[in-house]
């Protein structure tokens, strides 16, 4: 009966019994415990029927122990800069010769999406406008999502599969409500980093 409850092992049944002669008639006992009750009626043993039933994961895959490992912080990139969707002429002339990667695009002091720098440099040698709006230059816009600073990267993977986002925004919360972007980091960075591990 315990056997097939706990799916305990041969050791377990001697330690509480402390007589070495059940051994043999134990082990058989334990034997179809376990296999009538994991085959025949398909159960589990309590401990991992409690896990499920808390929410918990007893099996980890190796990407998700990889990932777990490392804080978001490791692998973000602080070269960004925030700004607004629409930029006067002189504004995106100066970004652009900054040495930064990304433009985080802000509408109503919401983070959007990400652009590649590069694509803004592009625009401005190729047109003369005396304003530049971020959402029609040409380029790969990359939709994101917030995640906070002290999240790992299998929280961030797994965000990034639920949301359906590209990248995600590192936040850091410096008091309560008040947000502060610190980081961007994408799906591209936690499959360079899972490459490299």
């Amino acid at each position: 009966m315990m056997g097939a409850v706990l799916q305990a092992t041969l050791m377990a049944v001697m330690e509480l019994s402390h007589i070495p002669g059940i051994i043999h008639p134990t082990m058989l006992v334990i034997v179809i415990a376990n296999i009538s009750a994991s085959h025949g009626f398909k159960t589990k043993s309590i401990f991992q029927t409690q896990m499920e039933m808390l929410g918990l994961q007893y099996k980890q895959n190796p990407l998700s122990k990889a990932l777990s490992r490392a804080s978001v912080g490791s692998q973000m990139s602080k070269r960004f800069i925030r700004v607004a969707n629409l930029l006067s002429w002189q504004e995106a002339q100066s970004y652009a010769d900054q040495d930064n990667v990304w433009l985080l695009v802000a509408k109503n002091h919401a983070a959007v999406f990400i652009l590649r720098l590069e694509n803004l440099k592009i625009y401005l040698a190729s047109a003369q406008e005396t304003s530049v709006d971020l959402t029609k230059i040409p380029g790969l816009r990359k939709d994101v999502t917030r995640i906070l600073l002290q999240a790992t990267l299998s929280e961030a993977f797994d965000k990034l599969q639920i949301s359906g986002v590209q990248a995600l925004v590192i936040v850091r919360m410096s008091a309560p409500l008040i947000e502060s972007p610190v980081g961007i980091l994408t799906r591209e960075d936690i499959e360079s980093f899972y490459s490299r591990a």
